[in-house]
């Protein structure tokens, strides 16, 4: 396999060498970047997709943004007041427009936010209001939207009322989820898609591309130097390759598209990557509410049987790392990870306590079923949860079905609780330990997949949101984190560092902790010939 893949590089390599290039349509001042996955929708309040968040980044802006630094700052917001008890946020909205020149209002927020919790809105993002006074209550059709704590003084003051004081309610604000959304009247196309951030829709062709250009009434429009990006929608590495090498994209790799780290080390030159430690970490949710997995222990042998560090010799190709804890470094102190490591005769012993405790003997258990993804861009997915299959046999001499659908199949079904062990990857939309453990918080959520819940660990995290002083809060999170692993619902597998090649016509390349790009410092100019 090796011999192949170099000699696969090697073609490529002088194949480029010996053909002639194509001259350089790039359009000076555009961004040529390619997602390997079409977002499904252009309404973030719809989708959970990472191409869907990587968009919604340039064409929507909240109340708060993320800048360079991983710090929270003020966007169409001009300064927000909080209360002496946390409770209440007051939101003082700059003079900001929309793409049709039309001003950015304090009800166009409050309008999208309430949509999102309307009962009969199937947003998978709704629980992020869920800290907003009667919000909950709302989506569930307890009380009416209009009790929800949000109130609109004036066009250009937003008033938020929490259920309970959270120290991250900034950063959540700063989540592309908690953009406005808002179209020209009576519609609701990516054409008629309303944006208050750096840049508009032009065009969307299904399976082709994606472009953008510049928003002439954007807050920041002079501090953006591109005047347009466009997105190409290819998911073949070859074809991502050639069009890097005939200068038809600017960049390549993850997170918005993933190419082999072999193709990498062999083609590009070091000079021209991008390395950042990522966010995205892929998990197994176990389902607690079916039988056998519904035993702590059955789901501990399945945990303690997996050889992390195995899923990562095999991805070589990728920019990866074995994940002991769901948390990214980045993202909390002294971060000491709960996840234990492979331990063959533990979770052989695990098994034998499960089976005991269920009363049934090997044999009799029913047959298991691991759902995952199928991916576009690239085989990874599946070579893991092969292995993830052969581990389980050699260690428990379990035989595990495997199930590939769509991405949107995978999250239905995990949603709906109707599986047994789900393969998903998480991304962090905003930089807080609390954007990995949220979902934990109450087994009615919709992204719960697991159907699990503690009250031990509900607690810790609420004292964390309440926490002001660092030390104790991170102490908190990582408290929850081992009641977490211990109890078992999930096992985090591999986190997914971000890699870009770039052309030499970039410059000024930063990604924010979330993995998005920071567009104020993104700059093109034409290479030196």
């Amino acid at each position: 396999m090796k011999l192949l893949k170099f000699f696969l590089v090697s073609t490529l390599i002088l194949t480029s060498c010996h053909q002639e290039r194509p001259v350089d349509s790039r359009k000076p001042g555009w961004l040529y970047l390619n997602f390997s996955h079409e977002p499904s929708s252009h309404d973030i309040r719809k989708t959970t997709e990472h191409s869907a968040h990587h968009l919604s980044t340039m064409i929507l802006e909240g109340l708060m943004k993320i800048n360079s630094e991983g710090i929270i700052e003020p966007a169409q917001a001009e300064r927000v007041d909080v209360s002496n008890n946390g409770l209440t946020y007051t939101f003082h909205l700059r003079n900001c427009f929309w793409s049709d020149g039309t001003p950015v209002t304090a009800q166009d927020f409050a309008s999208s936010w309430l949509s999102c919790l309307h009962p009969q809105t199937p947003s998978p993002n709704a629980y992020f209001f869920f800290c907003i006074k009667n919000a909950k209550a709302a989506h569930q059709g307890l009380v009416s939207l209009d009790q929800v704590g949000i109130e609109v003084p004036n066009e250009k003051c937003l008033v938020v009322h929490l259920k309970y004081p959270i120290n991250y309610f900034l950063e959540i604000m700063a989540s592309p989820f908690a953009s406005p959304i808002k179209y020209t009247p009576q519609a609701s196309d990516y054409s008629s898609l309303l944006c208050n951030g750096p840049f508009k829709i032009q065009r969307w062709v299904h399976a082709q591309e994606i472009r953008l250009v510049k928003n002439p009434h954007y807050r920041c429009k002079d501090a953006i130097k591109l005047q347009g990006i466009r997105i190409s929608l290819v998911n073949e590495e070859s074809t991502l390759i050639a069009l890097f090498q005939d200068h038809q994209l600017d960049m390549i790799g993850p997170p918005f598209c993933h190419i082999s780290q072999s193709i990498q080390n062999g083609v590009f030159k070091p000079d021209n990557a991008y390395t950042l430690q990522g966010t995205l970490v892929s998990v197994c949710n176990f389902n607690t509410e079916k039988f056998p997995l519904n035993n702590i222990h059955f789901r501990k042998a399945l945990a303690y049987a997996i050889e992390k560090e195995q899923l990562v010799d095999s991805m070589h190709m990728f920019h990866t790392r074995a994940a002991y804890s769901l948390l990214p470094e980045t993202f909390i102190q002294h971060l000491h990870p709960a996840f234990r490591f492979c331990d063959s005769e533990n979770a052989k012993e695990c098994l034998k306590l499960a089976l005991e405790e269920l009363n049934i003997q090997q044999d009799q258990l029913p047959k298991l079923k691991l759902t995952y993804p199928l991916s576009k861009e690239h085989d990874a997915i599946k070579n893991i949860v092969q292995i993830l299959q052969h581990q389980w046999k050699q260690h428990l001499d379990l035989d595990i079905d495997l199930e590939a659908l769509e991405i949107q199949q995978v999250t239905a079904k995990l949603g709906q609780r109707d599986y047994d062990i789900g393969f998903v990857s998480w991304a962090a939309s905003y930089p807080s330990p609390f954007c990995y453990f949220e979902r934990f918080l109450s087994k009615d959520t919709k992204k719960n997949y697991t159907g699990w819940e503690n009250p031990q660990f509900i607690s810790l995290i609420q004292n964390a949101t309440n926490s002001t002083d660092n030390n104790s809060q991170a102490k908190y999170f990582l408290d929850a984190e081992k009641i977490l692993a211990s109890d078992m619902p999930i096992t985090p597998l591999i986190f997914w560092d971000y890699c870009l090649i770039t052309s030499n016509r970039v410059k000024g390349l930063k990604l924010c902790k979330t993995g998005n790009l920071c567009l104020e410092s993104l700059d093109i100019t034409p290479p030196k010939n």
